[in-house]
Parts: structure tokens; C-alpha cells; sequence
């Protein structure tokens, strides 16, 4: 059973901005080193389909990813051609300022 939940609470539906971290953005880091379904890591952080449910599930405008690792092997160009990907969600970034 996953350790990292978002309780379910009607202050989230119809959210502007969703910030959230303890992600796990991709299954296979550098050198080729894979995730498994088995890996503890996947029971301790998001990955990035159940961000997406998340924000799909509460109407959520946009989401910003923090706290994405190096180790993960992916740069902030690659972060950003991965976030074309999905509609609204982007990865944060060290000096990175967020109008609200």
C-alpha cells in the first residue's frame, strides 16, 4: 500500500495551483537504471500518471513538481519537453518564482 497519499478533502476540487513534491517523474534513471514495480520507491513517491489523476480528479488548474533529484539523470531542458507532455504541469526549479 502506498505510504504518500493527498487526502481527499473538497478544498482541493477546482484549485488554481497544486504544489507537490516526492515525485518520481520517469521509471528508468541514469545509466539506465530501471524502477521496478517492486521497488520500494514506488510505494514511497508519486509518479507522475498519479499526479496527473490527482489533478484530473480535483479540477486542479496547474501543478508545479518540486524536488525532482539529480540522480533521476534529467535535466531541467528534459523536465521541460517531458511537461509538453501534459496540460498545465510543469517541473519547479532552483530560483523559480510563481505569481499567485
Amino acid at each position: 500500500m502506498r505510504h504518500q497519499t493527498v487526502p481527499h478533502h473538497q478544498l482541493f476540487t477546482n484549485c488554481d495551483l497544486m504544489i507537490i513534491g516526492e515525485t518520481l517523474p520517469i521509471d528508468i534513471m541514469k545509466n539506465n537504471f530501471r524502477i521496478d514495480a517492486d521497488n520500494p520507491l514506488k510505494q514511497e513517491l508519486f509518479s507522475l500518471e498519479e499526479i496527473i489523476a490527482i489533478k484530473e480528479k480535483y479540477n486542479i488548474q496547474k501543478v508545479i513538481i518540486t524536488h525532482i533529484e539529480e540522480y533521476w539523470g534529467l535535466s531541467h531542458t528534459d523536465l521541460d519537453e517531458l511537461s509538453k507532455s501534459y496540460d498545465n504541469v510543469v517541473f519547479a526549479f532552483d530560483g523559480m518564482t510563481i505569481d499567485i
